[in-house]
């Protein structure tokens, strides 16, 4: 039978019996819905899941970011917060008032995320350096004042009372080494170096000049420090 054919007569058959023309013509619509909406939700099944996805990229980059911080140095760790801080002044800068309140709203909450992102230890260290820097900037402004005061106290003082002083500050010195262990005088130089940049910073020429009149002093009493306690000691060798 040619497809003329067939179709003349499939034609005939539906003239000859509607209702069963419309049985086939449900059921075929009926099989296109199913196949569009199987079609549908396996497309959508990628999207329903992309939260998870989302999710476990956070946790990802999290674990990258806590990695690259526990492989930092400390002056890395201190450069990397001076240009945030930085890039964070300067954006605030640039802010209305209204502006601001968002923002301090969406930074309380990365840094309360950041916490939670953090290992114990880390948390600890990163508390134990924040406390060390407030110190430190406590202190700088009160280190400019008490060098200039002393700078004036030497002024007034003949050689035998600075001498006086030296010695006393020597003998000081010597005791509280002794008593230190390795870390600690390793804390104390670094808290030293950060409070001396901080000092620096916030000084005038003259009160410049003040530290480093006592600088010279200070550095000249350890040596005469060292310098007796290598002589102690070779004389109790012979």
């Amino acid at each position: 039978m040619t497809e003329g054919a067939t179709v003349e007569q499939e034609g005939k058959q539906e003239e000859d019996d509607p209702a069963m023309h419309q049985r086939l013509y449900a059921a075929a619509y009926f099989a296109v819905q199913r196949a569009a909406e199987s079609e549908a939700v396996s497309t959508a099944a990628p999207i329903l899941g992309s939260p998870d996805r989302a999710a476990a990229l956070r946790a990802r980059n999290a674990e990258r970011a806590r990695k690259q911080r526990a492989n930092m140095s400390a002056s890395q760790r201190e450069r990397t917060k001076a240009k945030n801080r930085e890039r964070a002044r300067a954006s605030r800068a640039r802010q209305t008032q209204e502006q601001r309140v968002p923002v301090r709203e969406v930074e309380r909450l990365r840094k309360q995320v950041r916490r939670a992102q953090q290992m114990p230890a880390e948390r600890k260290i990163e508390r134990d350096h924040n406390r060390m820097q407030q110190q430190v900037r406590r202190a700088a402004q009160a280190d400019a004042d008490r060098h200039a005061v002393q700078a004036e106290r030497r002024a007034g003082q003949t050689d035998n009372d600075r001498e006086n002083v030296r010695q006393m500050n020597r003998t000081r010195e010597v005791a509280r080494r002794a008593g230190q262990t390795d870390n600690e005088r390793e804390t104390v130089r670094q808290i030293n170096r950060e409070r001396n940049a901080a000092t620096r910073a916030a000084q005038t020429n003259d009160q410049r000049f003040a530290s480093q009149a006592l600088d010279r002093e200070r550095h000249a009493s350890m040596r005469a420090s060292q310098s007796e306690d290598r002589g102690g000691a070779f004389s109790f060798a012979s």
